[in-house]
């Protein structure tokens, strides 16, 4: 942290807004960026995301709510 508690970081991110608000890019919402994916994609995502973070892999034995919108608990044990 800081002086006064602000993260440097932070500081940093808004002055890039002020001095350059074009260089941030738009994201859109999760879902309709993961529907437009194609299942090698997000084969090669999935892979991708458990490479950076391997723990992650026991997410896969989860079951897949079967067209519910219903959230799965993915809390991972420590």
């Amino acid at each position: 942290m800081g002086d006064g508690g602000r993260c440097k970081h932070t500081i940093a991110l808004l002055l890039t807004w002020v001095n350059d608000p074009n260089s941030f890019q738009e994201v859109g919402e999760i879902d309709s960026i993961l529907e437009k994916l194609s299942k090698p994609e997000l084969i090669t995502l999935i892979k991708q995301m458990i490479e950076q973070e391997p723990d992650l892999e026991s997410l896969l034995e989860l079951p897949v709510a079967g067209g519910e919108n219903k959230p799965l608990n993915m809390k991972l044990s420590d």
